[in-house]
């Protein structure tokens, strides 16, 4: 089961629960409250192979076509 963190808009506390995706969420751990804001945080994902620029593995070809391109440009 997933778990959530959760914001309370009485108290201001945050807390973590595990419950299902479409169960409600349940009191706030610290004063009782049902008032609570799911928190929503940016997933995080991995890019696998290879050729990905941001693990330094890009393939030596990507930059020599890249590097021509930035010459041609620029003149250089």
């Amino acid at each position: 089961m997933p778990t959530y963190e959760y914001k309370c808009k009485k108290c201001d506390e945050s807390h973590e629960q595990v419950h299902g995706m479409t169960a409600k969420p349940g009191k706030c751990p610290h004063c009782g409250s049902t008032r609570l804001e799911k928190q929503l945080f940016p997933g995080q994902f991995a890019l696998k192979g290879g050729g990905w620029e941001s693990d330094g593995y890009r393939s030596s070809g990507v930059d020599k076509k890249a590097e021509k391109r930035f010459k041609d440009a620029t003149g250089e």
